[in-house]
Formats: structure tokens, C-alpha cells, sequence
């Protein structure tokens, strides 16, 4: 019996780990490509070669691929990361 229930912990602790170690990849990824994105938004905005209508396609195009890239991002890691972005309250 203290041999199985030894057994039991250390599997349970294992998977412990795995979800701690896949939850800290997942979140590792999400905020690289998150931040990548606010790096392309910037220089889309502070570029001189585009017009207003011409920035507002890139960072629409980029907004959506963060979502695509959440989306991915958060079935390997069983999050759901894209109901996290929510930009209907940002102001123009």
C-alpha cells in the first residue's frame, strides 16, 4: 500500500510539472509574438512611406494575425489566449 500510494505521488507530481512546464511555455511564446506585434504595429505607425488607410490595413492585418498566432499558441498549450484580446475599448 505505501509503495503504490508512493507511486501515485510521483505521477501525480509529474504531471504537475508537465502543466507547469507547458503553462510557462505557452506563456513565453504568447508574449514573444505579442510583443512582435506592437514591434510591427510601431514601425507601421512611424513609417513615412504609408497613409493613413495604408497603416490602418497593416495593423488590422497584424491584429489578426496575433489573434491566429494566440489561437495556435493556445491549443498546444489547452488556453484559450485570443478571448484575451479584446480591442473594442481602444480609442483611436
Amino acid at each position: 500500500g505505501l509503495q503504490a500510494l508512493k507511486g501515485n505521488q510521483a505521477m501525480q507530481l509529474a504531471d504537475i510539472e508537465g502543466s507547469y512546464k507547458s503553462l510557462i511555455q505557452t506563456s513565453d511564446s504568447a508574449g514573444k509574438l505579442y510583443q512582435q506585434t506592437m514591434d510591427a504595429i510601431n514601425k507601421t505607425l512611424t513609417s513615412a512611406d504609408l497613409d493613413p488607410a495604408a497603416k490602418s490595413a497593416a495593423i488590422t492585418r497584424q491584429t489578426e494575425l496575433l489573434r491566429t498566432g494566440l489561437g495556435v499558441i493556445g491549443k498546444i498549450g489547452a488556453l484559450d489566449l485570443t478571448s484575451l484580446l479584446n480591442f473594442s475599448s481602444v480609442n483611436a
